[in-house]
């Protein structure tokens, strides 16, 4: 392709997209809305990471083995019961590593946990949480136990909302994309009907139908473009308003590390991008093929 028709492609882009303000911007607008969502959504979970596997270790039975009994052999004892599902054995060194990062900038407070004095534990997941309470007690006093440790009410209840938190943000995310792009879609169709006649045109006087099609691929390049880079503005600014605060203020329950950052970033213009050119895509397939 010359630069003069690439440059004739560009104008009409301008022209075609003036020409259609109001389906553009509504084609911007909710792209931006549904990958701010997006991202906003695994910003916060990546940040609260940390804290959800912590929550989530919280809800299983945990059994403190005494000093001088193997825990590999008291785990086989425990799994061998119906109402355990499944046991997970956690060195001491690997208990004090779970905890680590509550005692960020209070390193001295790990000493006295230091050189063996973490016993080991055995995770137990029971088969019927309801029982977790039942199970506990026929476990505590049992030789080899020293503590057995789970979850409270609070824990559980945190947990639930937890989850339904990501789900029901992941399906309202999910929503806001289907409608994203079919408000795209639409957008294009119109700019496709409007200017059917002018398309014929082109077509019948030896118009290369690709470069047809290339015009339309990059408007929605561009509107996915523009609401990409909103949408990260927005996301950032969710970050230093909001995560960026809480972090500094408890660094022990919420870390995001720049890397993530930029990931999450990188994936809404992504999104947005695809988005765009994909409902301008489908727009043209069929309209540009038959005329």
């Amino acid at each position: 392709m010359s630069f003069e028709s690439f440059r004739y492609i560009w104008d009409d882009v301008q022209s075609g997209l003036k020409r259609n303000k109001g389906a553009s911007l509504a084609s911007i607008i909710l792209i931006f809305v549904a990958v701010t969502l997006i991202g906003c959504l695994l910003l916060m979970r990546l940040a609260l990471e940390d804290t959800i596997t912590y929550v989530e270790s919280q809800i299983s039975m945990k059994v403190y083995v005494e000093k001088g009994y193997d825990t590999e052999q008291l785990s086989s004892v425990l799994v061998e019961n119906d109402f355990i599902q499944s046991v997970e054995v956690e060195t001491g060194d690997e208990v004090l590593a779970g905890l680590s990062h509550f005692f960020m900038n209070r390193e001295h407070l790990l000493d006295s946990f230091t050189n063996g004095a973490m016993n080991d534990a055995i995770k137990v997941h029971v088969t019927d949480a309801s029982l977790i309470e039942e199970v506990a007690r026929s476990l505590d006093g049992m030789q080899g136990i020293a503590e057995v440790i789970y979850p409270q009410e609070m824990a559980q209840t945190l947990y639930e909302w937890i989850k339904k938190v990501e789900t029901y943000g992941s399906i309202i995310a999910i929503i806001l994309l289907i409608i994203a792009c079919m408000v795209a879609y639409i957008a294009f169709h119109l700019a496709l009907y409007q200017r059917e006649k002018e398309i014929r045109v082109k077509l019948l006087v030896g118009a290369n139908p690709a470069h047809v099609r290339l015009q339309f691929l990059i408007e929605g390049f561009l509107l996915g473009l523009v609401g990409g880079i909103l949408s990260i503005f927005s996301t950032f600014a969710l970050f230093e308003l909001v995560l960026h605060p809480i972090e500094q203020a408890v660094p022990f329950l919420i870390q995001l590390d720049s890397s993530n950052r930029i990931i999450v970033f990188s994936l809404q213009c992504i999104v947005s991008i695809v988005i765009g050119i994909g409902a301008s895509f489908l727009a043209t397939r069929k309209l540009i093929r038959d005329v």
